[in-house]
């Protein structure tokens, strides 16, 4: 991964290194009270986002909405399916490729041929085809179209 100055700023401002950032500069005010306040509950919020109870009742309350079905994907008459990345994994050997999907986009990839073939709805990811060959034996047919 390449160094760049936007990766290094959010590397250092954004959580949990400012958490530590925090805590630094309480250390440096431990005398008075302020300072112990300030190392304390950084600290605490440190520990506390990074147990795994908090995070799933985080997640919990962030999800909102849970996924669509098939017969309810027909009620909007969408025009076809759009999956959004969630990144990817770069230099794998095991792969034979210079690339391949995370697990996250690997989880929305495979609701998305689940719901291709409950719909039939097209999709927007050109490359989804290649891998639901691959592994889902699935082959998009508006895929040739384009081809």
């Amino acid at each position: 991964m390449l160094l760049t100055p936007s990766y290094f700023l959010k590397a250092v401002l954004l959580p949990p290194t400012s958490l530590l950032w925090l805590a630094l500069i309480g250390l440096s005010f431990r005398r008075r009270n302020f300072g112990k306040v300030l190392c304390g509950l950084s600290l605490a919020v440190l520990i506390l986002t990074s147990l795994p109870v908090v995070v799933c009742l985080w997640a919990d309350a962030w999800e909102q909405y849970p996924a669509l079905q098939a017969d309810q994907i027909r009620h909007f008459n969408p025009q076809a399916l759009v999956v959004i990345g969630g990144g990817a994994i770069h230099d794998v050997a095991e792969y034979q490729a210079p690339m391949t999907v995370n697990t996250r986009t690997l989880l929305r990839l495979r609701y998305a041929a689940k719901l291709y073939r409950d719909t039939g709805l097209p999709s927007s990811a050109a490359w989804m085809n290649s891998y639901l060959l691959s592994y889902e034996n699935l082959a998009l047919s508006w895929y040739r179209l384009w081809n």
